[in-house]
């Protein structure tokens, strides 16, 4: 797993680091022919399938992040 910092729409305002795998397979289901579609991500493409792939199961970022990094992004821009 690899930990990199998220944020979301659904928690504007907010960021927190999330553990995801690098890599991830996608299998979709069939085209129009009826031949498998799958493919293969990494990196970031991956890690913003997980992230989309949790919100159809109900899962925000922070039901998945490392709660010590938690952190209000406006608060951080003032500080800097």
């Amino acid at each position: 797993l690899v930990t990199a910092p998220e944020g979301c729409a659904s928690l504007k305002g907010f960021s927190a680091y999330v553990p995801r795998h690098w890599a991830v397979h996608v299998s979709a289901g069939v085209d129009e022919h009826g031949e498998p579609v799958s493919w293969e991500a990494m990196g970031w493409a991956a890690r913003i399938i997980q992230h989309e792939m949790d919100h159809l199961d109900g899962i925000l970022y922070i039901d998945r992040m490392d709660t010590r990094t938690f952190t209000n992004v406006g608060w951080m821009e003032l500080l800097d």
